[in-house]
């Protein structure tokens, strides 16, 4: 089977760092995991959006400003463009979400685009409602903001006499999907909120497994291919693979199951937070980082005891060390004691010592 060609992900944002902040770190953990990112903003977050592997296209004119100071305050902006909001800075807006739509498209006609707006940005809204041309495969909206969703559960607001879709409901019933990056705990219920209305983390979180070939020890038939192989039916676990080196890519025609998530280079400490388990052969390296970020090691906390472990192997291991919490505890204690060390404190320190003695 050949390995899946993954969308390409067009986010849209306001300007505002309120709202950049949290789609950047979305935008980050996306390109991390492989996937092509086209960041819409200000043009003044070009920088920050860039550093995290994503592309950038900035919007121009009206909405181009740099946080709410920049727009309020700049006196050289003229009245009209002080007051571009609402209808208006949204019709602004699709001008350049369309020709990039349109940009990316005719550079990759193969593949489909994902838009992804944040809860304050309705630039996208005439895509849903029938605008011609150019559409995406599917239109997510990620909720940064308390809930501004009318219904029977709470009190009304907005205008007495609402219009056929409340301009604030319409990122809530429009989409294909509005994720609201909270638990449900947090927002007061609703009991007719739309079924595209998801929590991000309302589902039994999946096990992540980070496998890692190494520098030295390269063959990927060792560890790599049997971690992918050993998961491939499993709902419950994503393995994220790193093939250590950039501008790499698994070998053409190798099968690759639709459960992994393959880039060709990941930071250790970009990922390993966030992971349950981590794959390797026992790099002291890769041991190192490990442990200063707490994640517990199959080739150390379940020692497999050879170079070519079977998948039977590495799913046994694996499902000891996330079904006991004992791994990740310990995993946590010599975390918070690597903490209570300065390694280069200690080099000054001898350097300092030698210096100092008599010969």
């Amino acid at each position: 089977m050949a390995t899946p060609i993954k969308p390409l992900v067009l986010v849209c944002s306001t300007p505002v760092s309120g709202h950049i902040i949290p789609i950047h770190a979305i935008a980050k953990q996306l390109v991390a995991g492989g996937n092509d990112v086209c960041f819409v903003s200000g043009s003044g977050y070009r920088e920050q959006v860039e550093a995290t592997g994503a592309s950038f296209v900035p919007v121009k004119g009206y909405s181009d400003f740099y946080d709410l100071r920049a727009r309020d305050l700049d006196p050289l902006w003229p009245i009209a463009q002080k007051t571009l909001q609402g209808p208006a800075n949204s019709v602004h807006n699709v001008v350049h979400i369309f020709r990039t739509l349109k940009m990316l498209s005719d550079k990759h006609p193969d593949r489909h685009i994902i838009l992804m707006t944040e809860s304050l940005d309705f630039g996208a809204l005439p895509l849903i409602l029938g605008a011609p041309g150019i559409r995406p495969k599917g239109f997510i909206a990620v909720g940064l903001n308390s809930i501004l969703l009318t219904s029977i559960n709470h009190p009304p607001f907005g205008p007495a006499k609402k219009p056929e879709i409340f301009l604030l409901d319409s990122l809530y019933v429009l989409p294909d999907r509005f994720i609201q990056m909270c638990t449900p705990r947090v927002e007061d219920p609703r009991s007719d909120a739309p079924r595209i209305l998801r929590f991000a983390q309302q589902n039994q979180k999946k096990k992540k497994v980070f496998v890692y070939q190494g520098t030295v020890a390269t063959d990927i038939t060792q560890l790599v291919i049997p971690t992918m192989t050993a998961f491939k039916e499993r709902s419950d676990i994503i393995v994220v693979v790193a093939l250590g080196k950039k501008e790499t890519a698994l070998p053409a025609g190798l099968p690759v199951p639709s459960n992994p998530r393959v880039a060709d280079y990941i930071h250790y400490d970009d990922l390993l937070p966030y992971c349950d388990v981590f794959v390797t052969t026992g790099g002291y390296g890769a041991f190192q980082r490990a442990l200063n970020n707490g994640t517990p090691l199959a080739s150390a906390a379940v020692n497999l005891r050879t170079d070519n472990p079977s998948t039977e192997q590495l799913a046994q291991a694996v499902d000891e060390i996330v079904s006991n919490k004992k791994y990740r505890a310990r995993a946590l204690e010599i975390q918070a004691e690597i903490a209570t060390y300065d390694s280069v404190g200690v080099i000054i320190e001898n350097i300092e010592e030698l210096v100092g003695r008599s010969v």
